[in-house]
């Protein structure tokens, strides 16, 4: 056949109101996206990150020392919202890809799906930390009130990070494009925790020369005014992403460049999750995945109580000691590309491991010395818990994105089976360090050094176990060390850009 033959074969037109998943394309191809879009989709995940800093870092502390819960039901409310979370991720990924296209007006099925997970969050994130609607005395009443907006705020934040982390392949098929949409997603996640502990920063110093040292009842307003502050400049990100991004209009020329003869299909080795579930890397890959965020979820769940319970630091410290742990870890992120070239992945994971353990045990030794050291060493370990926690976690996902290689068929249900894993586990954790409690200062030394050091060490023998895994072909590689700091998280840039590309593909999943 001639070339002449070649370029005028038919090609099947597709309607660009079919909401359908476009089969996965790779491509170098120009790009589609402008300026304003750029700006736009970076402010679609900005509500969902202020959100979740306040969630993981704050909320048991604000229901221990502000509502007056016991330790063990504060652990039950988190344990809750985190088996929401794992129950409702999968069920709206399914939705979000197969689901009707009935109800989706003109918008599109991910600008749909994050609008209703806005509208949840905004209905309940409020109501966690404010006061009580109604006075109630009964622990467990408390419990069953917090229960369903705790419920309503995972099921919203799920449905804004899947449809926000979707939207990526139906924007454009370039892939250098993609990785660019990633890379400033990531860096609003930073400035997004960065100002939840800075505005708790100026909250709690404003008040503390007139008050108490340690978080009370008292400072129920300032946890309040703080959350209407996160909903207001959530509004406020999320009304520029919608005015911004147009899904229908993007997914149109995605369709015209890929009837285009520019162009590059790729076939992608596909394994049955029945095969997946008889591999012994599979399981090796989920547990280091997960005691990746055991690692940073227990530090986060407990950093707090470690300085006011344990270290009897002043309250600006519950700020300004996660603003350390989150700049360090960002620092980090730029060293770890070097690390994995020079010394590949394991290596830089055992190196992550080791400083886990070290800070572990400084934090369970404590000190002897003069108290004005205190603080010091706090700030220190504080330096070395965002060095160590950055390593493990983008090492463990840049393993993930090995074993997922290019099987993006099977990808959605890869990293479906390690987050439900990882989000069940750390709930259930945090649960239990909670119940267990005895109210002493101490506790929380050694439920942070146990809870942190444990999880490496689990970590290094999974190591032991895990055969060689070829890194994964990607056509641009040079974002591969960078990393996201936050439970929703939570994840590094190389598994976000695998993560949106196998969204395309998770149709895949109920056909096998």
């Amino acid at each position: 056949m001639s070339d002449d033959d070649d370029d005028t074969r038919p090609i099947n037109p597709r309607d660009p109101a079919d909401d359908t998943p476009l089969p996965e394309v790779r491509t170098q191809g120009p790009n589609i996206i402008n300026w304003w879009t750029w700006i736009a989709y970076s402010q679609g995940h900005v509500y969902n990150d202020l959100c979740a800093s306040m969630w993981f870092t704050y909320l048991m502390p604000y229901l221990q020392k502000c509502v007056g819960l016991v330790p063990e039901y504060a652990g039950l409310l988190m344990l809750i919202g985190q088996v929401a979370d794992a129950i409702a991720t999968p069920i709206i990924g399914l939705f979000s890809d197969r689901g009707s296209t009935a109800w989706y007006c003109s918008l599109g099925r991910r600008k749909t799906w994050h609008i209703l997970g806005t509208l949840l969050v905004t209905l309940s994130f409020p109501f966690i930390f404010s006061p009580m609607l109604m006075h109630i005395t009964s622990a467990l009443s408390q419990v069953l009130y917090y229960t369903p907006f705790i419920c309503l705020f995972q099921f919203g934040w799920a449905a804004v990070q899947i449809a926000h982390l979707s939207l990526v392949p139906d924007l454009t098929p370039n892939e250098h494009e993609r990785t660019s949409l990633l890379s400033v997603r990531y860096a609003f996640t930073v400035i997004s925790n960065l100002l939840v502990y800075v505005v708790m920063y100026i909250a709690v110093e404003s008040g503390e020369k007139h008050g108490s040292d340690n978080i009370g009842p008292q400072d129920k307003p300032k946890f309040q005014y703080i959350s209407y502050f996160v909903v207001g400049l959530g509004y406020l990100s999320t009304i520029i992403f919608y005015a911004g991004v147009s899904e229908i209009r993007n997914r149109q020329l995605q369709l015209d460049m890929r009837n285009s003869s520019s162009t590059q299909a790729y076939e992608a080795k596909k394994r049955t999750p029945r095969e997946l579930l008889s591999m012994p890397t599979l399981y090796t890959v989920a547990v280091l995945y997960m005691t990746a965020r055991m690692f940073f979820n227990t530090l986060q769940m407990f950093i707090v109580f470690y300085v006011q319970d344990t270290q009897q630091l002043s309250k600006v410290n519950i700020a300004v000691v996660p603003m350390v742990i989150l700049i360090s870890g960002f620092a980090t992120s730029f060293v770890i590309k070097p690390m994995n070239v020079h010394w590949g992945r394991k290596v830089a994971h055992v190196i992550g491991l080791l400083l886990g353990i070290l800070v572990s045990i400084i934090v369970f030794a404590g000190t002897d010395l003069i108290a004005g050291f205190k603080i010091y060493q706090v700030y220190i370990e504080a330096v070395l818990f965002g060095i160590s926690s950055t390593i493990i976690q983008v090492t463990s996902f840049g393993m993930a994105a090995d074993f997922v290689g290019d099987d993006v068929s099977n990808g959605a249900f890869i990293y479906g089976l390690l987050s439900f894993s990882d989000k069940m586990a750390n709930g259930l954790v945090g649960y239990l360090i909670q119940k267990f409690n005895n109210n002493q200062g101490w506790y929380y030394r050694l439920a942070l050094s146990y809870g942190c050091g444990l999880p490496c060490v689990a970590g290094l023998l999974a190591l032991c176990f895990l055969p060689p895994i070829p890194q994964r072909r990607i056509l641009n590689t040079q974002e591969e060390g960078h990393s996201v700091l936050t439970n929703n998280c939570d994840t590094s840039e190389d598994e976000l850009e695998h993560s949106s590309e196998i969204r395309t593909q998770a149709s895949d999943l109920t056909q096998d």
